[in-house]
């Protein structure tokens, strides 16, 4: 029936010539007022939490048969039973009257326990009928405001199969006995609500429930009523979606205003004021508008904050406020007042990691906020064949809710699902509200973006990695409604969207585990259609990144753009570091150039490279020695590493003969500097052959005389690496393994943060199979057989060690047979951890004279010996004790006598 006809056939009915019966008997076909009512475009039109769209004909085996080729289904295997899930779809432009909706459905188990399944419902209006055995069910409902939902839900099922399709609906027309039931119920609904503590429509409410209870019998009467009925719960289910918005933004814009001393303060305090009497007289108001002016104040507060320039250091593990690193990985964001808020994956437990929250107001100083969603707490699953990777954290503001989606997953990927959790403030525990296939596709690595309307989106990799979704969702973030593919057939993963004017650009990642590979990105003027070709952005590993989220920072002076990337693996998932560095556009590119550190200023919203005064100058640097350099098949010559450019590169040589490890480069700095780190930059170019990571770094005021002052097993990526200061005209950076090592950039850092503090490292030594000694100073007789150990309490990093004679390995133990003269000297063990800092301890191995040529008298004592009363001979007494002491004189005696010894 076109639209002419229905609103022909709306205006016929208030006229009631026909007689109700005839409505009854003869119904009127409506059904194409249902969008897609047999799903065969999917779940376009409808509102789908969790049922995934089939085509088999399986249904036929539960007594009915599918209308067309797609019908909509949930099914797990029969020792599980199905999640609650949600389908449905609000038709419009409906005349006022009795509707019936006839569908297909079954809600079955088929391990055939228990025979009748609960949990399953069709519902139309405030009307529900259970659902299970198949077949055909109906609904009557009434409209009365030109709407009707219809839907099908499963809630606390104990089914294993739910299936639906075809829904019908057909127009009875004005019913007295059923418009009279109506009037009951709404009734019921109405006065519930007055009796709410928190009604904030209650004058409305009870003056329809008044004149709903002295309506008259005749259609027109009831129907009044209903419609007056009807908008006065609806006012009440407006103010409370509204009143939820308005007093989360309100309790925002006080604990900002409480917690802060910006120069705008009284202005904002004047808002503050202004809008609180809504929270005790809603009833009437606009309160999205009230929920605007908020929001404005909120901004223009925050644009009077004082300038606040802060370093953001990559490549080491951020520190939270308990001194821990922060497990936030796969992270999500989201900007309440003056703080960001971050969650993300904890990977301390590596397979099943709870979600954790942190707060920050620079980006360097971390609060930990809590668990918020957590491994059989949150949900009974998560922990137990569950878990979740890149949560994502958004706001609604229609409806004053947190709100979390997030990749739900189990051991082998094949769940392929996404959940959402929902919560009233930002920083409480989140509840679960749903899981399963989004709109019933396949869905794994995801992220989500609210453009500027409020509109919100989850995007993620579906169908096995095939294609990305694009998922419009609810206006309460709770639910996608709309689903568009894009990228078909490109495999990619990672997405992370972000809006800079009218353009949305879109960066990702192709799929190769947790190892980076090179980004790319697309732009459009629409979401849903129009993306240009990829285009490669970074260099071949994206920096060793894989993106995350990116940033919007707005402030007094602009707005900066910050892409967050996950450096998975670095070395273990738990050390994985998030790195963050500014992204800018040009056209329709962006700049996308890695920073190792940057200046970033979250009250005016402006960024800037460092100052080069943290970087010794390269005036006079000059390449002294190297191992080898490649020059006859590309520029690789070792001077490149100190030439300033980044697109060039010293490697190490591969024609004509490969040079094998160690390799290294040595520079002279032309004067003596105090220097307290170093700044490696791996090749920029397509290849991230030859890259770093076992390595040595030395340092020496004279040219001979070498000191080790940072070493490891992972050499951090295009990151600073900080030590105790130390004087140094030359340094030597060795690789100790590698086929080959590249390096396009090194620098030395003059200075190490304000919030460096490196491991305590502490050694002991022990003499043969004897006890340690607690020192650093071991002198022995030649001969004896010295183990060197160096520990430290702080875990995670790595070790390495360097000898007197330049030999260099991993290490934090090392052991000396048969001393001799080569041995002594200088043994330094380096402890390197993941917040790019190492400290040392050396040790001073001397050997004890025992060879005597001549001495001054016989008397003269030229050797002493110590021995335990076991027989076990030490350098020195362990403590206090007996002990046999064995003394030699010039005249040759030799006097052994049992002391006792403090």
């Amino acid at each position: 029936m076109n639209r002419m006809k229905l609103c022909l056939l709306a205006a016929l009915t208030f006229g009631h010539g026909m007689a109700e019966a005839a409505f009854r008997d003869n119904p009127t076909e409506m059904t194409t007022s249902i969008v897609n009512p047999s799903f065969e475009d999917g779940a376009t039109g409808w509102a789908n939490a969790g049922f995934w769209t089939q085509t088999n004909d399986s249904p036929t085996g539960e007594g009915w048969t599918k209308d067309g080729k797609i019908y909509m289904e949930r099914w797990v295997a029969d020792s599980q039973t199905l999640p609650d899930a949600d389908l449905h779809q609000v038709v419009s432009e409906l005349p006022v009257g009795v509707f019936k909706v006839v569908v297909d459905a079954h809600a079955v188990n088929q391990k055939g326990e228990p025979e009748v399944c609960q949990g399953a419902f069709l519902y139309v209006g405030r009307h529900e009928t259970s659902v299970h055995k198949g077949g055909e069910y109906q609904l009557r409902a009434v409209a009365v405001n030109g709407t009707l939902e219809i839907g099908f839900r499963l809630k606390g099922t104990d089914a294993n199969w739910a299936a639906v399709d075809h829904f019908r609906l057909l127009y009875e027309g004005h019913d007295v006995e059923a418009y009279k039931e109506e009037l009951d119920i709404l009734l019921a609904v109405a006065e519930e609500g007055a009796a709410q503590e928190n009604c904030h429509n209650l004058t409305s409410l009870r003056k329809a429930i008044e004149t709903a209870k002295e309506t008259g019998d005749s259609v027109d009467e009831l129907v009044a009523a209903l419609q007056g009925l009807d908008a006065a719960i609806n006012e009440y289910d407006r103010l409370a979606v509204q009143y939820g918005a308005f007093e989360r933004a309100l309790l925002n814009a006080k604990k900002l205003y409480d917690g802060s001393d910006y120069a705008g303060k009284s202005l904002f305090g004047k808002v503050i004021e202004e809008l609180e009497p809504l929270a005790d007289n809603p009833e009437g108001q606009d309160l999205m508008e009230a929920v605007s002016k908020l929001e404005k104040a909120t901004q223009d507060y925050l644009d009077t904050r004082p300038s606040n320039w802060m370093t953001i250091r990559n490549g080491a593990l951020w520190v939270d406020d308990r001194g821990e690193p922060v497990q936030a990985h796969g992270a999500g964001f989201l900007q309440v007042g003056d703080t960001w808020y971050m969650i993300g994956e904890d990977r301390n437990n590596t397979w099943n990691p709870d979600v954790n929250m942190y707060s920050t107001k620079d980006f360097v100083h971390w609060k930990f906020e809590r668990k918020i969603i957590k491994n059989g707490v949150t949900h009974p699953s998560l922990g137990n064949g569950r878990f979740i990777e890149r949560p994502k954290l958004m706001y609604c503001r229609k409806t004053g809710k947190y709100v979390v989606w997030c990749h739900w997953e189990q051991g082998n990927y094949g769940a392929s699902e996404a959940a959402v959790f929902y919560c009233d403030s930002v920083n409480g525990d989140y509840k679960f509200h749903w899981a399963g296939r989004p709109l019933g596709v396949k869905s794994r690595d995801c992220n989500v973006f609210v453009d500027n309307d409020g509109t919100a989106y989850f995007i993620s990799t579906i169908e096995e990695n095939q294609h990305l979704g694009l998922f419009r969702l609810s206006d309460d973030y709770l639910s996608a409604v709309e689903y568009t593919e894009l990228f078909k057939w490109q495999s990619r993963e990672a997405p992370a969207i972000v809006r800079h004017g009218d353009t949305y650009f879109m960066m990702f990642s192709a799929c190769s585990g947790w190892d980076p590979n090179q980004a790319t990105f697309s732009y459009s003027k629409s979401l849903t259609s129009g993306w240009s070709s990829r285009a490669n952005i970074g260099n071949s590993v994206a920096y060793d990144t894989q993106a995350a989220s990116v940033l919007t920072v707005t402030g007094s002076k602009g707005t900066s753009y910050m892409y967050v990337g996950d450096r998975w693996q670095d070395p273990g998932l738990a050390e994985s570091k998030t790195i963050m560095f500014p992204i800018s556009f040009n056209g329709n590119s962006i700049v996308f150039d890695y920073k190792p550190q940057f200046d970033l200023d979250l009250s005016t919203g402006q960024c800037r490279d460092v100052a080069q005064s943290c970087y010794v100058p390269k005036g006079k640097w000059k390449v002294r020695a190297f191992s080898s350099q490649e020059t006859g098949s590309e520029n690789g010559a070792a001077a490149n590493a100190i030439d300033g450019n980044l697109q060039t590169k010293w490697h190490t040589r591969y024609s004509g003969g490969v040079a094998s490890a160690p390799h290294h480069i040595e520079v002279d700095m032309g004067e003596e500097h105090e220097i307290a780190g170093f700044l490696c930059a791996p090749r920029m170019d397509n290849s991230s052959n030859g890259l770093v990571r076992d390595y040595m770094f030395l340092v020496s005021t004279d040219g001979e005389q070498w000191e080790a002052v940072s070493g490891g097993t992972w050499l951090p990526y295009y990151a600073g690496v900080y030590f105790e200061p130390v004087k140094a005209r030359y340094f030597r950076l060795v690789a100790l393994a590698g086929q080959y090592a590249s390096i396009s950039e090194i620098d030395i850092l003059q200075e190490a943060p304000d919030s460096f503090a490196p491991a305590s490292v502490n050694g002991s030594w022990r003499l043969g199979e004897s006890s340690p000694f607690y020192n650093t100073n071991p002198t022995v007789r030649k001969r004896s057989t010295v183990t060197l150990t160096a520990k430290t309490g702080s875990s995670g990093g790595s070790w390495a060690f360097y000898g007197p004679d330049g030999e260099m390995g991993h290490t934090n133990e090392y052991r000396i047979d048969k001393v001799s003269d080569e041995n002594v000297g200088v043994y330094t063990f380096i402890y390197s951890d993941q917040y790019c800092q190492s400290a040392k301890v050396d040790f001073q191995l001397s050997i004890r004279g025992t060879d005597v040529e001549s001495v001054e008298s016989g008397l003269a004592v030229v050797d002493t010996k110590y021995y335990t009363l076991q027989g076990m001979e030490v350098s020195e007494p362990l403590g206090k004790g007996i002990y046999v002491v064995k003394t030699c004189y010039g005249d040759g005696i030799v006097k052994v006598e049992k002391k006792l010894l403090d």
